[in-house]
């Protein structure tokens, strides 16, 4: 259960409110530990000084936090403890020349800061090392930056999930990526974050899978965990290795891997079995027969069929 975000001024979120005193983040961080939470997630706009006293705070609890951040660096955030951050390095702004501290770049200055930086530079080389010896985990979620970009996600059978409005939601922002400058730059994005993931891992990084079903609302749960688990695969991954980074590792992330994650006796029977073998070709693992949820089984298409034209905000 994660609490409200963790935010400064500047968002574009007019429910996020911003938090600018330290001290005001640490009560904060105990009202909402208090009351059951037990993540905190930080996002852009956040200050060094406010970050830091909610991760002590938060710590203090033995509570994670994670964080979709650029006004904070993804190093600034590893040597203040964050224990996972969200996106990968296409989000983050440690390769802006002339960043301002506490300050989020202007426009794409992120993105195009890291197009222009050497892949196997020593620029990335120190963000990987500095990740991976504060052991901070980096959540994939490569769906979002491919969606409108690869020819296959999401599908005309994906958008059919979604309700009225956030279908038409969907399209227009499909229409808005479709300009061949815009196209080119999402590909090199996509293609820069696929390279960061694998060089994570080599380094020794735990990398997880998420959806980010949020936004635009096109990368729908299920679906898009689907594809993001494809897309793992089309960055160099094995199939296996790739459902393993969806499965097991965010179980073992979020220490209840004694209880899901993984296939084996004790563990929850939260399965799914598929008509197919995507440990060979990782395609195939869409085609779910039944769904088993504590041991009880489902019809998926049924299920699917249940919620067509539902999905949605």
């Amino acid at each position: 259960m994660t609490a409200p975000f963790v935010e400064g001024p500047g968002s574009f979120a007019y429910q996020l409110m911003p938090i600018t005193d330290p001290e005001r983040a640490r009560k904060i961080v105990r009202f909402w530990a208090d009351e059951g939470a037990t993540s905190f997630k930080f996002y852009m706009n956040v200050s060094r000084e406010v970050f830091k006293a909610a991760v002590e705070e938060a710590h203090a609890r033995g509570i994670q936090v994670t964080g979709h951040l650029c006004s904070i660096t993804f190093r600034e955030a590893a040597e203040m403890g964050i224990d996972n951050l969200e996106h990968g390095i296409a989000v983050a702004s440690d390769f802006v020349k002339d960043k301002k501290p506490d300050l989020c770049p202007p426009g794409n200055a992120p993105a195009e800061a890291l197009l222009a930086a050497a892949p196997d530079g020593p620029e990335m080389k120190a963000v990987i090392d500095t990740l991976v010896s504060h052991k901070v985990a980096v959540t994939s979620t490569l769906a979002v930056f491919a969606a409108g970009t690869v020819d296959w996600f999401p599908s005309q059978d994906d958008l059919e999930l979604l309700n009225g409005k956030s279908k038409d939601w969907a399209l227009r922002w499909l229409a808005y990526q479709r300009p061949p400058e815009r196209q080119e730059s999402r590909k090199r994005l996509l293609a820069a974050e696929m390279r960061f993931e694998r060089a994570f891992v080599a380094a020794g990084g735990l990398l997880l899978a998420g959806t980010d079903p949020t936004g635009w609302g096109g990368t729908l749960p299920g679906r898009g965990n689907h594809a993001s688990i494809r897309l793992l695969v089309e960055a160099g991954f094995t199939p296996l290795e790739a459902i393993r980074i969806a499965t097991l590792d965010g179980a073992r992330f979020q220490k209840i891997d004694d209880r899901v994650g993984s296939i084996a006796e004790g563990k929850q029977a939260d399965l799914i079995l598929v008509d197919g073998k995507p440990d060979q070709d990782i395609k195939e693992l869409g085609k779910v027969d039944l769904v088993f949820r504590d041991g009880i089984a489902y019809d998926a298409k049924k299920l699917t069929a249940d919620v067509r034209g539902k999905v949605g905000r």
